[in-house]
């Protein structure tokens, strides 16, 4: 893949209005955003879950730069439940990063780790897991969210 078409966004121009743009930017990174909660639901795995988490990231950050575009009301609705999701994936990738430098740090210092830190943090990411299985059920059929969508 080129470094161009890597970026490059169908129906954006230059010569379109700010408002337009924006229309099609954030749905371009809600369609992405629907991609990676698809391919989460389909396969759970860390790698997929960080995926989304970046998706979050750049749709919240790309959500402030159109700030102007959007009703006061949708846009502070639509940021909050971005923001929360980034926040909520975080903490669940948090608990995988966690988990990968105790097992990393005890083969580094030679030592067994008690098998209840693995116990703790294994109950702790599995109720994250389901939390944002949850949280994504209600952004997917979110009307304010759906709205960006063409």
């Amino acid at each position: 893949m080129s470094f161009k078409k890597k970026f490059k966004i169908d129906k954006l121009n230059k010569k379109l209005r700010l408002e337009d743009s924006a229309h099609i930017i954030l749905n371009e990174r809600v369609t992405k955003i629907m991609r990676q909660i698809d391919k989460y639901f389909k396969n759970e795995s860390t790698e997929n879950l960080h995926e989304l988490r970046i998706a979050f990231r750049k749709f919240r950050y790309v959500l402030e730069i159109f700030y102007d575009c959007l009703s006061p009301k949708s846009f502070k609705h639509v940021y909050n439940q971005a923001k929360d999701m980034q926040d909520l994936i975080g903490t669940a990738r948090d608990l995988d990063v966690l988990e990968i430098k105790i097992k990393a740090t005890a083969e580094e210092i030679n030592q067994n780790v008690p098998e209840y830190f693995y116990e703790k943090i294994s109950v702790e990411k599995n109720a994250a897991r389901q939390n944002i299985k949850l949280e994504l059920i209600k952004f997917i059929s979110d009307k304010e969210i759906n709205k960006l969508l063409v």
